[in-house]
């Protein structure tokens, strides 16, 4: 009954324009600001707190267009996972020309391609768009419902895009796609299960201490790959999403594992820097705490 419904409310939402879907989306974020809803604490916590400077003002927008962002990132799944993958990457806009071939230039060097993308405007674009660029391999977490996953793994892989997860076998496809001098696309701003070590390590974000992956690291220093940002930022009305290729801090391919790291995380903030609003504030990236460090939640 439950997949029933899922599958119902995944096929309903794919079949509504894309105007009336972010009119939803507007509905749903100011809904979420008005019901005091969790999502609004949370988003609201982390711009207090990763903006301490900004005039309150300027906080308060940022997390009412967040919110209403985010919500449109949402309704948008369903109909890009349904529909032709090229209808949505031909709705891809380069910032420029030259920034567009930024990474066939790194391709070019037979190391691979490594892909910084934070959870920034519609993340979901560059699984369609990029086998246009390169074939990719892309890291995803499973969701807990598998009737998402199986939807979601369909509707990302109708670009011809490879998706593995969070595993051992995952892992070892990423490298060997390096090694064919491939893409790899990984989404390194979300927490990760279990605390520091193992793969995991608390690195400086936005000035507070965020249990990091180390996977990134990993695969840049052992393969010899190159590394760059990339986000999709959504652009006003049916103009589609500008896709933005930068560098990372240099200090990324440091062989000492902190440094890099903290170098990933500072190249996601200048990510979300070029258009703060349409981060996912509301996730709790500093749910875990080092040692003796109280929660940033309540």
């Amino acid at each position: 009954m439950r997949n029933s419904a899922v599958r119902a409310a995944v096929a309903l939402l794919a079949v509504l324009p894309w105007p009336v879907l972010h009119a939803l989306g507007w509905l749903v974020g100011r809904a979420s600001l008005r019901c005091s809803s969790k999502l609004r604490l949370i988003a609201d916590i982390n711009l207090h707190i990763c903006f301490p400077e900004k005039p309150e003002a300027e906080k308060q927008r940022l997390l009412k267009t967040s919110l209403v962002e985010n919500a449109r990132t949402l309704l948008e799944m369903p109909k890009m996972w349904r529909e032709d993958p090229e209808k949505w990457a031909d709705r891809v806009r380069p910032v420029s020309a030259e920034n567009g071939e930024m990474p066939r230039r790194a391709l070019a060097r037979g190391k691979g391609l490594l892909v910084i993308a934070p959870h920034l405007g519609n993340w979901e674009v560059g699984i369609l768009y990029l086998p246009r660029v390169s074939p990719v391999t892309a890291l995803y977490r499973p969701p807990r419902e598998k009737v998402m996953e199986d939807i979601m793994l369909s509707g990302r892989s109708a670009a011809g895009g490879m998706l593995v997860p969070t595993s051992v076998s995952g892992i070892k496809t990423l490298y060997r796609a390096l090694r064919r001098g491939e893409m790899v696309c990984i989404l390194p701003d979300q927490q990760p299960k279990g605390g520091e070590g193992g793969g995991n390590l608390f690195a400086p974000f936005f000035g507070h201490q965020a249990l990091t992956i180390t996977l990134l690291s990993r695969l840049a220093r052992r393969s010899g790959a190159p590394v760059l940002s990339l986000f999709y930022e959504r652009l006003p009305g049916r103009q589609g999403f500008r896709q933005h290729w930068l560098e990372p801090p240099e200090e990324i391919y440091s062989n000492d594992e902190k440094t890099s790291v903290a170098a990933m995380n500072r190249a996601i903030e200048e990510c979300i820097a070029v258009c703060p609003e349409q981060y996912q504030w509301s996730y709790k990236r500093f749910a875990t705490r080092p040692p003796g460090v109280v929660s940033l939640y309540p």
